[in-house]
């Protein structure tokens, strides 16, 4: 293996090398020689440390940010795993258990760079992703791999599509708070204000690599709503008015009635406020979250199925229209046929007797 030229004292030496060679014999340089020679040797070492570069670029996985997560997106980086995979695969490097540990690993760092989910979602797409690799195979052309990329994809970006539903929800709701109460003071205000830009920033698709993930996002989003109305812990034998903001198990709930002594797990005297109930949907367990991407796979397994059906029933009309198209020319001539391919129609077909019937 070849010596690696990178420091000082090993280019000193091979340059001392090139002079040497190329003195005459009377002691005196060939300088235009030793010029060439240098310059290839200059070349030589730039252009290596490029090519080096721009493979690991090549071969990289690039992180990604919201704005990328797009079907076409999604699944173009989908695809990439997949060819990444398959390029060692077929080099005989990886066998199909190894194949499948690397798209998993390129896919669940993709998600978590996305920012796009929370953290239980990052886990239930990981493990869902890991169930569905270990179920079916990694092909050695892409295109045989198409209806996994195409699932795949679509498991990612429905959840993706959810979490934005969602979020424009929040957004709503944040600034009917905001224009209905004008009392909201100065502070408060402007806290509010930034939540609704970061949930614009997240829909927009603007989310770069420093920004928090969903979790993050929503955590924070809670204390400053909870601040922003007065919220404060739930006291047992309290006594509440209507209208009054508690937080409970970490959840904000809101008075019925007045003279509210009841806890906040009675739903007949305190109820979640509006901001909870759309948090609930984003704060799902993984286990929920697992349950809902089960059955998203399971419904798209049942539109492939019908769309398969559907082609396989065109495809049986086809071959009974041809047969039936065979039986009525064969009854032509009931003296024999063949079937063969005829130079001056350019066509295949049969012929009955000496007579050539293109299909």
């Amino acid at each position: 293996m070849k010596k690696k030229l990178n420091d000082t004292r090993d280019n000193y030496t091979l340059l001392q090398d090139i002079i040497d060679t190329y003195r005459y014999p009377d002691g005196t340089l060939n300088k235009i020689a030793v010029f060439i020679s240098t310059l290839a040797l200059v070349l030589l070492v730039t252009l290596g440390h490029f090519m080096i570069a721009g493979i690991k670029n090549l071969r990289s996985m690039k992180t990604v940010s919201a704005s990328e997560l797009t079907v076409d997106e999604i699944q173009e980086y989908i695809t990439n795993s997949y060819l990444d995979a398959i390029d060692d695969y077929t080099d005989g490097d990886l066998n199909q258990e190894a194949a499948k540990r690397k798209i998993l690993k390129f896919l669940a760092e993709y998600i978590e760079s996305s920012n796009g989910f929370t953290t239980e979602q990052n886990q239930a797409l990981e493990e869902i992703i890991n169930q569905y690799l270990t179920e079916n195979d990694i092909y050695s052309d892409i295109q045989s791999n198409k209806d996994a990329i195409d699932a795949l994809t679509k498991i990612i970006e429905t959840k993706y599509a959810e979490n934005k539903a969602y979020v424009d929800q929040l957004i709503q709701l944040l600034q009917a708070q905001l224009d209905e109460n004008t009392n909201t003071d100065s502070k408060h205000y402007k806290e509010l204000l930034s939540e609704i830009g970061k949930l614009k920033a997240y829909t927009d698709g603007q989310l770069n690599d420093k920004s928090a993930n969903l979790t993050s996002m929503i955590d924070e989003l809670r204390r400053t709503y909870k601040n922003s109305l007065g919220a404060s812990d739930y006291s047992s034998g309290g006594v509440y008015g209507k209208g009054a903001y508690v937080i409970y198990n970490e959840h904000l709930y809101v008075s019925l009635k007045d003279n509210n002594t009841a806890s906040p797990s009675d739903s007949s005297s305190w109820e979640l406020t509006d901001l909870e109930k759309i948090l609930n949907n984003l704060e799902k367990t993984i286990f929920q979250e697992m349950e809902s991407m089960h059955d998203e796979l399971k419904l798209s397994q049942e539109e492939g199925d019908a769309v398969l059906k559907n082609d396989m029933d065109s495809k049986d009309n086809d071959l009974q229209e041809q047969i039936n198209r065979i039986n009525d020319r064969i009854s032509d001539n009931e003296t024999y046929f063949e079937f063969g391919y005829d130079p001056a129609t350019n066509s295949h077909g049969y012929y009955v007797g000496d007579s050539f019937k293109p299909f």
